[in-house]
This record gives C-alpha cells, structure tokens and sequence, in this order.
C-alpha cells in the first residue's frame, strides 16, 4: 500500500496559501499584530493537518462508488456514538488517557490564538470549534473512501474532545487579557501617583 506524506508537496502548497491569506490580511487590516497572529495561527493549523491526515494510505485512486467491503470495514472504522470507546483502548486506561489528552491539547492553540488572528471571530468560537473536529474527522473518512483504504478511525469523541481544548485555550486567552487589563490598569495608577508626587 503506497503512502502520501506531508512533506514536500502537501506542505509547500500550504505554505503558498498562508502567505497569500496573510498577503490579503495585511492589505485589509494593515495591522503588523493582526498579521503575526494569523501567521502563527496558520502555522499551527498546516501542523495540525500534517498530524491528523498524514500520510495517507493509498490502495487505489478513481472516483466512484466505493466497494461494499471497503465500505463495510469504513463503517466498522466510524463511532458515532459518544464516550463510548473500542475494546483497545477501553481496557487500557493510559492508552486511553492518552487518546482523550492528544485530542484536547491538539486544539487549545486555536482556541488561544484565533481571537488573536481574527477578533470578530470570537463569539462563535464555539461553532468554529465543533466545526474544526468535524472537518477533521471529515477530512480522515473522505480520504478513507477516495483512496480505498480503512485505515483510520472516524469518532464523535475526538470531536467532543478537540471543542473542549479549544474552549480550554479560549479560556487562558480570556485570563490573559484579563490579567493584562488589570497590569495595564495597575502600571497606569502607579503613572498617576509619580505624576502627582513629580507635581509636588
């Protein structure tokens, strides 16, 4: 069975697109923070893909109506139903636990960076986060069905746990600039009083 890898073409193409989305977010925003965070976000992104959908495992490529047994060993391959685990990892609480702590910690940067990149965006963070684990685990079983192979699985639970870390990392940005408004306010009121003791 042939494997398609990230690197180079995958990897390249994404590079070219990044700097072409950041090419038209400088245009528009012309903010130098904006950029930096959008870039940083892209790059976190095309690691993410590079991890979750690479390398795929190619039998055989044409379009058309997959087989009935690729489609049979697909559909052992897909749990909809939710935190509910196959056999493997359900009597192996640390393979487990590494499962649940992959897929959460996988998406805390977007939670963290993309009201960084995109501000406006961060009211629907929510709806972006379900939508990021549903494109992903999309994205494994297209890729199953157009290159004939059953070799990843497709889990509601990796989609319940990637929202949660992004919501966990849209948390800690939510801290962040907390804290930092506090240290803004507090640097602020220390200026007043110098001012007043120079005034003196």
């Amino acid at each position: 069975m042939k494997t398609i890898e990230f690197y180079p073409t995958p990897f390249w193409v994404g590079v070219i697109l990044l700097i072409l989305i950041l090419s038209i977010v400088a245009l528009k925003t012309r903010s130098f923070t904006r950029v930096f965070f959008s870039g940083i976000l892209g790059i976190y992104l095309l690691v993410l893909i590079g991890l979750t959908l690479f390398p795929i495992y190619r039998a055989s490529f044409h379009i058309g109506m997959p087989s009935a047994s690729l489609l049979k060993a697909v559909e052992h391959k897909i749990n909809l139903v939710p935190f509910s685990y196959g056999v493997e990892l359900a009597k192996n609480g640390l393979l487990l636990t590494y499962h649940i702590l992959g897929n959460t910690l996988a998406t805390v940067p977007f939670g963290f960076l993309l009201p960084l990149a995109a501000p406006r965006l961060k009211r629907r963070i929510l709806w972006l986060a379900i939508g990021l684990g549903v494109c992903v685990e999309l994205s494994q079983l297209g890729f199953m069905l157009l290159f004939r192979a059953a070799y990843r699985s497709v889990d509601v639970n990796d989609v319940i746990w990637n929202t949660i870390g992004a919501l966990a990392g849209y948390g800690i940005y939510r801290g962040a600039a907390w804290m930092g408004g506090k240290v803004r306010k507090r640097i602020g009121a220390n200026d007043k009083k110098a001012d007043a003791v120079r005034m003196n």
